[in-house]
């Protein structure tokens, strides 16, 4: 006798109202994904505007400063420049001011100070500025150069005079102790000289006779101006002075 076979039992359809209310619900969930999705982008969006802007801004104010720093460099560079201009001008200057001083030695060498050819000078310059030669020890090397032209204007070297005081330092004579025709001896009091607010006693240097007296009490003396002229009493009628070693310089 053959089994029967159960037929399967098909599942109940749901009601149409219920079928329509769930695809009402899926359409609205996937409306409702769309819709943040398209937020999701829109605030992505709105994000990377706002980074470009931002983006935008730094590089607008990067330019801003370094425009500003540019025109901050201009006025110092300005500033530079004229400062160099102005060393040039005045190491010009200086250069100028030094060659016409040197002109003026040259002319003062050549002509005097008053105009006349001075005794002794020739008017050639390189007579003026003559050539030297300057050994520097015996056997070593020989060296040429010229002299500048205010060597050319030094006065000469004279051996002093030991008949004749003069002042060695500007001073005022206060009083005088001896006349013309006067023997005096070594170390005698001559006069008070007053210097640098001191009162020096001025004294003979060796026994003689006071020829002159070229000062007065009260005078004002410059630096090597003549006091007194004494003649040494070891000097003979003739005009030649005495050795040195009987009659020394003046000292004070």
């Amino acid at each position: 006798m053959a089994e029967s076979i159960p037929r399967k039992e098909a599942p109940p359809t749901p009601p149409k109202g219920e079928e329509q209310a769930r695809t009402l619900e899926k359409g609205e969930e996937q409306q409702a994904r769309t819709r943040e999705k398209d937020e999701q982008q829109a605030r992505t969006l709105e994000k990377g505007e706002e980074q470009a802007r931002t983006s935008e801004r730094g590089e607008k104010q990067a330019r801003a400063s370094e425009k500003s720093k540019k025109q901050a460099r201009i006025p110092e560079k300005g500033k530079e420049r004229i400062r160099k201009e102005k060393l040039v001008i005045k190491r010009n200057a200086l250069r100028e001011k030094e060659e016409k001083r040197q002109e003026r030695l040259m002319e003062r060498a050549v002509k005097g100070k008053r105009g006349r050819p001075s005794k002794g000078v020739l008017v050639l310059a390189e007579e003026v500025t003559p050539l030297i030669h300057v050994q520097v020890s015996e056997g070593g090397r020989k060296y040429e150069t010229r002299t500048s032209p205010k060597m050319a204007l030094r006065k000469a070297w004279q051996r002093p005079n030991p008949e004749e005081l003069r002042a060695i330092i500007p001073g005022v004579v206060l009083s005088l102790s001896v006349q013309e025709g006067d023997v005096v001896e070594v170390n005698q009091e001559l006069m008070v000289y007053e210097t640098m607010k001191m009162h020096n006693v001025i004294r003979a240097p060796f026994s003689g006779t006071v020829m002159q007296i070229c000062v007065k009490q009260g005078d004002k003396l410059p630096k090597g101006a003549l006091m007194m002229v004494i003649r040494c009493l070891t000097i003979s009628n003739s005009e030649t002075f005495a050795p040195e070693d009987e009659c020394l310089p003046f000292t004070t």
